[in-house]
C-alpha cells in the first residue's frame, strides 16, 4: 500500500561541544552536531518525533554544552511554515528520554506522548554514568515530567498511524526506539541516537553513550532487515535537508 507520509527534519539547535572547550561561546564556536525534531505529515494527524531541549541556558547549566538556538530554531516556531501550531500536534514520540530529545514535550499540549516502558523505568533510575543525560541531578526536575499526565508507555513495536510504526531498538538506552515511516518513495527510519550520523551508520559505529553494545548490535541487524533508508539523529547534513519521502 502506498502512503502519502512525508518526513520533515527540523533543526532546533546547533551544538558546539562542552562549555569549557577552548572557552567557546555559541556566537563563535564551530558546530559539531545539530539537534532535530522530525515532523511527519500525511497520516491524518501531525506527528512530532522528539522535542528538543528547553533553552541555550539550560543546556549550559544542566549539561555543560554550548547550544546555539536562534528564534527561528525554536521547537514550536519551526512548525509555522507548515501552518501548524503547537496545539495541532496529535502525537509526540520520544526516541528516548535524554534531555535533548524530550525536554520540550510540555510545549505540545494536545499530544499523546509515546515512550517505551523500558525507557521510562531507566529514566527514573539510570546508570550512574548516565544520570546527567536524564537530568537526574540534585535540585532539578527533568523537563519531560511536566507532561507526565500525557505520557503513554508502550512495549515494543506499535503501529501508531497509517504507515507509521514504532520500532523498539535498545542499545543507546534500554528503551530507545525508532520510527519507521512508509512513504510514496520508500521506507525511512528515524533511528534516534542509535545512529548519530550518516558516517556512523555507514561504518556501523556505535554511539558514544551506550548501555549495551550487544543490544545495539542486535538493533543494527534489525534495522538492516527493515530494508529502509536510515535517518540519523544529530547529523549536520540534515540542516535544511529536503523532506524525506516527498
Amino acid at each position: 500500500m502506498t502512503h502519502s507520509n512525508v518526513i520533515h527534519p527540523l533543526c532546533v539547535g546547533l551544538f558546539a561541544g562542552p562549555v569549557d572547550q577552548d572557552n567557546q561561546s555559541a556566537g563563535t564556536a564551530t558546530y559539531v552536531s545539530a539537534m532535530f525534531e522530525y515532523l511527519i505529515l500525511g497520516s491524518g494527524v501531525p506527528i512530532l518525533v522528539d522535542t528538543g531541549t528547553l533553552s541555550e541556558q539550560s543546556a549550559s547549566e544542566r549539561q555543560h554544552r554550548v547550544l546555539h538556538r536562534p528564534a527561528n530554531m525554536d521547537p514550536v516556531r519551526v512548525l509555522e511554515p507548515f501552518g501548524l501550531t503547537a496545539g495541532d500536534i496529535g502525537i509526540v514520540v520520544n526516541t528516548h528520554l535524554h534531555w535533548d530529545h524530550c525536554s520540550g514535550n510540555d510545549r505540545f499540549p494536545g499530544a499523546r506522548i509515546l515512550v517505551q516502558r523500558a525507557e521510562v523505568a531507566h529514566a527514573i533510575d539510570p546508570l550512574a554514568e548516565h544520570r546527567r543525560f536524564y537530568d537526574k541531578i540534585s535540585g532539578i526536575t527533568p523537563a519531560w515530567l511536566a507532561a507526565w499526565d500525557r505520557v503513554q508507555a508502550v512495549d515494543g513495536d506499535l503501529r501508531i498511524a497509517p504507515g507509521v510504526t514504532l520500532i523498539a531498538l535498545p542499545g543507546h538506552s534500554p528503551g530507545s526506539q525508532g520510527v519507521l515511516v512508509e512513504t510514496a518513495n520508500g521506507r525511512f527510519l528515524i533511528a534516534g541516537d542509535n545512529v548519530n550520523t550518516y558516517h556512523d551508520w555507514i561504518n556501523r559505529q556505535p554511539p558514544r553513550v551506550i548501555v549495551s553494545e550487544e543490544a545495539w548490535n542486535q538493533s543494527v541487524r534489525r534495522i538492516e532487515m527493515l530494508e529502509c533508508e536510515v535517518i540519523p539523529s544529530h547529523d549536520l547534513e540534515l540542516v535544511d535537508h529536503p523532506p524525506f519521502g516527498a
